[in-house]
């Protein structure tokens, strides 16, 4: 590699991990106002925009936080007047022991709620706790700290106090219309129960309670009547393929009287597993009366809608496509879908009109758009990016059109035009299973020569990748790192493999996945056949990297094809899936055994370099280290290990990120071969 080519590439690392990152888009629910949160270099703050405007306007920060220190933020929530920002700041955004990545000497601490006014106000603390929910009508913030739920008023008139302990995890508050009453899920971990408080008399009502586990309490529009989704099974991942069980339901209770009744039931096989969408709600009232709700009984996860008094639910998505989010357009007496309709490899936004049924495209095809949430007003805004402009906020207009909500999503110096375009490709796996992937090549150098390179596994595994930045932040950071090593000469492969999302039920729940067989090998091999079929590429510098699904499958590519695979960074992959079926039956132990790649170190001969942050609270610590133990004691590979103390499974810090990619460049550069 030329000192120039290496001088550019370090130079984009750095871009990379100092780019603005938004999240957590959230909408006011009166005007056009819009709140996210963005991080830079590893510093969380709220922005806000106003969204009414049809040109790019200048947003603003909301907080001044900084430094790199691990605190996130999100949980963002609009007050009552939507003059301030209700949000969560924290290391970690939920109850429990607090992480402390920057390995700050007095510790961390625990999450806490606060309340920032758009008119510069210093920010104003509420309390410790998680997940607040704003009453519309009243004003009141209700939030969840430990088995408790507090409330405050949003002017601060009145202390913070208790307002319901509860035995059980408390989650999903959800505040009726008129304020009077608060529901909420406790999960009593044998089953899940749905109480609704009533502010005025202190009690609680239980909503026709079972053995089952009940979640998502909706309120209809006039707050008479809660929708919810009971589940006979739970919902926990399985780690093997789970493509039915014992069908779900949608009740609908008398919210006073807590009385209720099954208003529909999935049918047997397909769809018969609860599965939400990525964003937004899975369950929700439409003006009319009717349930809107999440559904994969055609095999593809879509819109589904039930009258009252009907048996059958309708498709309002019907295809061969995933809807990924969903939001209530009210006004206009519609929802908005993300979906990758017509475009596998790909997501826009549709609109779908509840009067006529029919679909229609609000974006084109040119970017890739996620998250949408509707304004007040009836704007609709959503996080937009393409393969060289990272994500940002966008409000939709006509035809298509997407205004950005912020002058510049780049910083000035950004290199845009380092960055290569991914092809979207598609190779065979050896069981004929057909794979999508995208490929970073190189800018044409006049070398001519057979490059190294590299593949890459994305997490989950209920994820996908695109040609372009993406909207969650651990992979822009690894969609980053891929633009990184193109420009540093290796030709990257990104597979979107089974088990993942985007290509439906059969594909995410593939036959023998993850620990009942590992058939998602099968695409490891296939992703190195169709790399070594390609005469650009050296066939012997083939490398391998994943983050903790994707470091699973990076062991497994390294212990059981060796031959195929010359080095690979596994960061904070699974090695062993027997301590999760420790009580399983023994078919099922020996299949978790078999598809760990722990199992066959003896056959593990490229060299690798574990990445693994000691304080995971994923994918413990513990797996890397048994997994280099073994290695020692029966292989003859090379082992190198970073560890990250006190950091978390998706790194808190940019430092740690920095870290990382550079280790993870470097080593690559030193076991594959340097690109002269």
């Amino acid at each position: 590699m030329t000192d120039s080519r290496r001088s550019k590439s370090e130079l984009l690392l750095r871009n990379v991990l100092d780019l603005p990152f938004p999240s957590d888009l959230q909408a006011a629910p009166r005007g056009d106002l819009v709140a996210w949160v963005s991080n830079e270099s590893g510093c969380r703050n709220v922005w806000v925009a106003d969204a009414g405007h049809v040109e790019a306007v200048a947003a603003r920060r909301l907080t001044t936080y900084s430094g790199d220190d691990g605190r996130t933020i999100g949980q963002l929530r609009w007050n009552r007047a939507c003059d301030a920002v209700i949000y969560v700041r924290g290391t970690h955004l939920m109850d429990g022991t607090p992480p402390n990545p920057a390995s700050t000497p007095v510790g961390a601490e625990s999450s806490e709620i606060w309340l920032a006014h758009l008119d510069g106000e210093p920010s104003r603390r509420l309390g410790a706790g998680h997940s607040p929910e704003v009453s519309h009508a009243t004003g009141d913030v209700a939030w969840i700290h430990g088995t408790q739920i507090w409330i405050a008023d949003e002017l601060g008139q009145r202390q913070a106090s208790r307002m319901v302990v509860d035995r059980g995890l408390c989650s999903s508050l959800a505040w009726s219309p008129d304020g009077t009453c608060l529901a909420f899920v406790s999960d009593r971990g044998t089953h899940s129960l749905i109480g609704v408080h009533d502010v005025a008399q202190r009690i609680v009502r239980w909503i026709a309670p079972g053995i089952d586990r009940d979640i998502l309490p909706t309120w209809s529009p006039d707050g008479k009547r809660l929708a919810f989704v009971r589940l006979a099974e739970s919902p926990a991942p399985t780690w093997r393929s789970r493509p039915c069980g014992i069908p779900w339901s949608l009740w609908i209770a008398n919210a006073h009287t807590g009385q209720a009744k099954c208003a529909w039931t999935a049918s047997e096989g397909r769809g018969s597993v609860f599965t939400p969408f990525a964003h937004g709600p899975s369950l929700a009232w439409t003006p009319s009366g009717e349930l809107a709700f999440a559904w994969e009984g055609s095999g593809w996860l879509h819109v589904h809608s039930l009258a009252p008094h009907t048996e059958a639910p309708i498709d309002l998505t019907p295809g061969a496509f995933e809807v990924a989010g969903i939001a209530m357009q009210t006004q206009a007496h519609a929802i908005v879908v993300a979906a990758n309709k017509d475009q596998v490899d790909g997501c826009r936004l549709w609109r779908i009109n509840l009067e006529s049924r029919e679909l229609t495209a609000l974006t084109s095809e040119r970017a890739v758009v996620m998250a949408p949430t509707v304004t007040g007003s009836g704007a609709v805004v959503a996080l937009q990016a393409d393969a060289r402009t990272p994500l940002h906020p966008v409000r939709i207009g006509l035809a298509g059109t997407a205004h950005a909500l912020m002058t510049s999503a780049l910083p000035r110096d950004f290199p845009c035009a380092s960055l290569v375009e991914p092809e979207a490709v598609a190779f065979e796996a050896p069981d004929g299973q057909v794979i999508h992937a995208q490929l970073f090549l190189p800018r044409p150098d006049g070398l001519g020569l057979e490059r190294p390179s590299v593949v890459h596994f994305h997490g989950g595994p209920v994820r996908q990748m695109f040609p372009a930045w993406h909207h969650v932040e651990t992979y822009h950071l690894q969609y980053g790192l891929n633009q990184v090593l193109a420009n540093r000469g290796y030709v990257v492969l990104s597979v979107n493999y089974r088990g993942g999302s985007g290509r439906g039920l059969d594909f995410r729940e593939a036959r023998q996945l993850g620990a009942g067989g590992a058939s998602e090998y099968q695409d490891v091999v296939g992703a190195a056949r169709f790399l070594r079929s390609r005469s650009d590429i050296d066939s012997r510098r083939i490398g391998v990297y994943g983050m903790s699904y994707g470091g699973l499958l990076t062991a497994l590519a390294l212990a059981r094809a060796s031959d195929l695979f010359a080095a690979g960074v596994d960061f904070s992959g699974i090695s062993n899936w027997t301590p999760a079926f420790a009580d399983a039956p023994l078919e099922v132990r020996n299949a978790a055994s078999d598809s760990s790649p722990l199992g066959l170190s003896d056959r593990w001969r490229s060299p690798v370099l574990f990445i693994h942050a000691d304080d995971d609270r994923v994918v413990p610590f513990g797996q890397t280290v048994e997994m280099i133990k073994t290695l020692r004691e029966r292989s003859e590979a090379e082992v190198e290990c970073l560890v990250l103390p006190d950091e978390q499974h998706d790194f808190l810090r940019r430092e740690s990120w920095r870290r990382a990619f550079d280790a993870t460049t470097d080593f690559f550069d030193r076991k594959l071969g340097r690109v002269d």
